[in-house]
């Protein structure tokens, strides 16, 4: 923290100690310039805050291409609570990333793993986004979403990501070429405002 004399209720005899606080001499009211002094020599601590929690949100991820270790340290660094499963089988060639393995890894550092298959994309439905006819795959998956179980399941991951920070994952690491691109963008129209971030 700077000291500024200039400051309304600062005083140039101000000190800062080793520990990040400023001490400020109180007025004869016995209130210093942000509260009430708490000690007996007329001296007011101010001690730096401590950090803001973290705001919820969705989070876009998938792990094609990633590292088991590598792709844990990327959830932990944004703070991922919950971690939304929409493949639709939760099962992979890749060691690491099969539904059973993924619950055991991700309770180890405290989040939460949810396999909502409801979500998932047909395979009848896969070719589309990796051919390049993305529309249609899109179009497609949307009017599945309308369908009333996976419309609930829809409003349930909206409703949990406005209070936690929830992670949306797939194989297909790419956004733009994956399913959850339209899981995320109909949660956010569900819940305008709904923060959005991509892990690329």
């Amino acid at each position: 923290m700077t000291n500024n004399a200039d400051s309304p209720g600062r005083s140039p005899m101000a000190a800062s100690s080793s520990f990040g606080s400023e001490i400020w001499p109180c007025d004869d009211s016995g209130r210093g310039p942000w509260g009430i002094a708490i000690n007996s020599k007329g001296f007011f601590t101010i001690r730096l805050m401590a950090p803001a929690q973290p705001a919820p949100g969705l989070f876009s991820v998938g792990y094609g291409g990633r590292r088991k270790g590598t792709f844990l340290d990327l959830l932990v660094s944004h703070g991922v609570e919950i971690l939304m499963d929409v493949r639709l089988h939760a099962v992979s060639g890749i060691p690491g990333f099969s539904g059973g393995s993924l619950r055991r890894t991700l309770a180890s550092v405290g989040i939460e793993y949810r396999h909502v298959a409801i979500l998932g994309n047909p395979r009848d439905n896969r070719a589309p986004f990796q051919e390049g006819a993305i529309a249609n795959g899109r179009k497609r998956f949307k009017r599945l979403l309308a369908n009333s179980a996976a419309r609930k399941s829809l409003e349930e991951l909206a409703d949990e990501a406005l209070q936690r920070r929830v992670a949306v994952l797939c194989a297909e690491r790419d956004h733009e070429r994956c399913h959850r691109q339209v899981i995320i963008e109909e949660a956010q129209n569900l819940r305008p405002g709904l923060s959005v971030t991509v892990l690329a």
